[in-house]
């Protein structure tokens, strides 16, 4: 209804991430950056790209590197990201490191497809037994 409310257009980033839509995706984050000033418009457009396409995906963990060097880091969005570039050991480190931390958007890592890309992996599945009652 409201085109300036941010929200939806950071659910739409990542709801075309999974889908593999990663030029929509790169263009509803640039949107969500430039209403809420929250993260670079240029890095989220690069980073929805380079999840298509080898040539930038060093530029995007370039970006990530920096990003996990915040002294608060968002783990989450980061280790989504690590998971789509294809970096799993260090996916897993983030989300390891994020369940310590108790991270509140931790308990989501087991009904997103954004994580699909572990499921299997030892490492992720005891992260997702973790959280379950």
């Amino acid at each position: 209804i409201d085109p300036a409310f941010p929200l939806p257009h950071l659910l739409l980033h990542r709801t075309y991430l999974a889908a593999g839509e990663y030029e929509a995706a790169a263009q509803a984050g640039r949107r969500w950056a430039e209403l809420t000033g929250a993260a670079d418009a240029d890095e989220l457009m690069l980073l929805a790209r380079a999840v298509n396409s080898s040539t930038l995906r060093s530029d995007a963990r370039a970006i990530l590197d920096r990003w996990q060097q915040q002294p608060a880091p968002n783990l989450m969005d980061i280790a989504m990201y690590r998971t789509l570039l294809g970096d799993t050991d260090v996916a897993l480190d983030l989300l390891e490191t994020a369940y310590e931390r108790r991270v509140p958007m931790f308990a989501l890592i087991g009904h997103g497809p954004w994580f699909d890309r572990l499921r299997g992996q030892p490492r992720f599945e005891a992260l997702v037994a973790a959280i379950r009652p």
